[in-house]
């Protein structure tokens, strides 16, 4: 295995021209890149293409959303044109789709030991999905279930475990906190998102802790040509004649991809504003779908560092207002009841890719999301229920890729850790006197419900090879971890192993088989829905059944 960072050893130094169809009609905005460089352009609206590409053996790898990828070797002379025609065919199934999420790596979805199911942008765009919690109920086999029918609160339930079993990743990066997943599901528009990749199933060897259940992949639009968008859509909710006061909801979306000569760098902008009147569907006062306002905004920028390197770099920005309860007209703490939160979420990431060889890939990255919420979780006019939460998660690591076709292997290492202080806020109580007539003014403090932080450092490595029509691969993983309490001033640190076992038969025929095993582990989460419980000033509450109850058959009573 030998690793060149020399990038100037080859440079391109010939011009590669040619058109990308399809059963004889053009394919526009095809992506067309040199295997193994950052080299890479896009297909005009009559499918021609044009490019600077090294001498020597190339191998043209050609993608196109609904079309199988094609690839194509050809011999470059110096400072000759070359011209190529390709002819690509469509991928009615999406079974040969190029999916990361299997195995972090660049994989068809035919060829990936674990069946990976995708949402790709157009789909969510057909099913009029307005963020990523409507889209993923569209994906076999998981459950979108709404915890709170005050403020909306939803978690995704995969192969029959709780949200907090399934790793949320954002763009492979797992920066999807446990304060985030409460409502973030909801938060996330659907015209952000380039494609999600859901794995069911234990994936803890690649991705770390909270990969029992599976894992759910959110890639965010990536420039790929001059392109522009909006959009608009409008809902009505309940009915005229059966709610004296329907929901209605409305969101605008827009979307705009810059690219420089040669897709050398580009800009992908997305925006979306949404908003959605309370709902009440029996009249009785209380709403049943919350108050929302959502605006996003958000960026990615790549850049071509060399031939053989890329920088790609995204952000996106989250301001969520919601409300709960009733008496929506009135302060929160002037309602029977209300849950209403904001949140201000801000994400961002920096990764570095390098080809170190042919099929030799080195990645580094940094991500990092930061969440300031203010709460308000009470009933009966209760002043001690605002609260505030600030939540900082990062994750940074480095990974290296050998590809050889028949035999792959990926390593890495990485640390992923973060911090959270949750505060119930203080408030004054003002009383007269019955004796001396004066007024009295009662402090009460700020409450800490939690100060913690978490550090988990792993590393992993997978190996996989095929053979014939049989594919295996094994994957471990280890992490160490530690969490540190301030309020009780006590560490929790442990290590964990976490393997898997993959099989696949049916590279290349119509009947696939596989069959797969994972052992993980759920890493103790500093925010989950029981601290929702603990602000809202609730108790446990104890159902027992007594020692000599009799159980009788229930006789149904007569009418009355």
């Amino acid at each position: 295995m030998t690793v060149n960072t020399n990038e100037d050893k080859n440079p391109p130094s010939a011009t590669l021209e040619g058109s990308v169809n399809s059963n004889g009609e053009p394919v526009p905005h095809a992506t067309v890149q040199i295997k193994s460089t950052m080299i890479g352009t896009a297909s005009d609206n009559r499918g021609e293409f044009e490019l600077q590409v090294p001498d020597g053996k190339q191998v043209i790898v050609v993608r196109a959303l609904g079309f199988k990828p094609s690839e194509r070797e050809i011999e470059i002379e110096p400072g000759k044109r070359h011209r190529v025609a390709i002819n690509i065919e469509e991928d009615v199934l999406g079974l040969e789709q190029v999916v990361v999420t299997a195995d972090r790596n660049d994989e068809k979805r035919k060829e990936s030991s674990v069946i990976v199911n995708t949402l790709n942008n157009a789909l969510l765009q057909t099913i009029q999905s307005a963020n990523l919690s409507e889209g993923l109920a569209f994906s076999p086999g998981l459950r979108i279930e709404n915890n709170c029918g005050n403020c909306g609160a939803n978690s995704l339930r995969m192969n029959g475990l709780d949200g907090p079993y399934t790793q949320i990743l954002i763009n492979g990066r797992p920066i999807f906190s446990g304060l985030a997943a409460v409502y973030g599901l909801e938060m996330i528009p659907s015209n952000m998102i380039e494609r999600v990749e859901i794995v069911r199933g234990g994936g803890s060897a690649l991705y770390g802790s909270n990969a029992i259940a599976g894992t759910v992949n959110v890639i965010t639009r990536e420039p790929a040509n001059n392109q522009y968008s909006l959009s608009g859509q409008a809902g009505h909710i309940g009915s005229f004649y059966e709610q004296a006061d329907p929901g209605s909801e409305y969101q605008v979306n827009f979307n705009a991809t810059i690219t420089g000569e040669e897709n050398k760098n580009g800009l992908a902008l997305y925006g979306t504003v949404r908003e959605r009147v309370p709902f009440d569907a029996n009249d009785d006062g209380f709403s049943e779908l919350s108050e929302l306002k959502n605006t996003t905004l958000g960026a990615q920028w790549s850049l071509r560092t060399g031939y053989k390197s890329k920088l790609v770099a995204d952000y996106f920005h989250i301001r969520e207002d919601r409300r709960g309860g009733d008496r929506f007209d009135f302060p929160l703490h002037e309602a029977n009841i209300a849950e209403a939160t904001d949140h201000e979420i801000n994400s961002g990431s920096i990764a570095w890719h390098l080809f170190t060889g042919a099929n030799q890939e080195l990645t580094t990255f940094m991500a990092a999301q930061h969440i300031n919420r203010g709460s308000y979780y009470g009933a009966g006019k209760a002043m001690n229920a605002y609260g505030n939460t600030k939540d900082l998660s990062y994750s940074g690591g480095i990974q290296y890729k050998f590809l050889s076709g028949d035999f792959d292997i990926i390593v890495g290492t990485e640390i992923n850790g973060g911090t959270l202080l949750d505060k119930k806020l203080g408030y004054r109580e003002y009383s007269v006197n019955q004796n001396t007539s004066e007024l009295e003014i009662v402090e009460f403090p700020n409450k800490t419900i939690a100060d913690q932080a978490t550090v988990v450092g792993g590393g992993f490595a997978q190996i996989e090879k095929k053979f014939g029509e049989f594919s295996l691969s094994g994957g471990l993983r280890l992490d160490h971890y530690n969490i540190t309490d301030e309020i009780s001033d006590s560490d929790i640190s442990n290590n964990v192993l976490s393997p898997r076992v993959t099989f696949l038969y049916g590279l290349t025929g119509n009947f696939q088989l596989r069959t797969s095993y994972a052992k993980g582990y759920r890493a103790p989460q500093i925010f989950d829905e029981d601290l929702h419980i603990e602000t809202s000033d609730s108790r446990q509450v104890i159902h027992k059944t007594i020692p000599n109850l009799n159980r009788k058959p229930v006789t149904a009573l007569p009418d009355r």
